[in-house]
């Protein structure tokens, strides 16, 4: 079949993708590379290169999803419109730099978007502070959010369950 088997593991074959069953945790990732079977594609949309950026990125480069990268509202608007990703993620932690309210409005305002999940990326809330209304994100056109956390893993998990709920579900439809 061309797909050596190695100790510990088994071999699966399922619509000609091959998927490792191991429980060494080597083999896990290697598994999760081996059963990618579609193409999701990612846009990040953040100012500025941070340890969230990175995050989502390197998670991207993990569930194997064509990922790019956009710093200005105008980049990401002709970056969306080229290529249609299912799946956005907006830096909403800062205002300074951009309104990823205005952002998530000008995608939403294009023909393409009408699938899209689109993920507003928000700042913990601080102990002297409640948290906020989720309202203002999903009337701006804001399907999820997520609460800034930089670990790959924490990102990982958010992008595969949006593909596998709100993505794939669009799909059936």
């Amino acid at each position: 079949m061309g797909v050596p088997k190695e100790e510990n593991t088994s071999l699966c074959v399922e619509n000609k993708t091959y998927y490792y069953v191991s429980t060494t945790p080597s083999d896990i990732y290697r598994a999760q590379k081996a059963g990618q079977t579609e193409d999701c594609p990612v846009l990040l949309i953040f100012a500025k290169e941070d340890s969230q950026s990175d995050g989502f990125w390197w998670a991207c480069d993990r569930a194997g999803y064509r990922c790019n990268i956009a710093r200005t509202p105008e980049s990401a608007l002709e970056c969306f419109l080229d290529k249609h990703h299912e799946i956005i993620v907006i830096d909403h932690r800062q205002t300074r730099n951009f309104d990823a309210e205005a952002v998530c409005r000008s995608i939403r305002a294009t023909n393409p978007s009408e699938h899209t999940v689109i993920l507003a990326v928000v700042s913990q809330a601080s102990g002297d502070h409640e948290e906020a209304s989720v309202l203002p994100l999903l009337h701006a056109g804001f399907n999820r959010r997520f609460m800034e956390n930089s670990s790959i893993i924490a990102c990982y998990n958010e992008l595969i369950q949006i593909e596998h709920g709100e993505v794939r579900s669009q799909f059936k439809l």
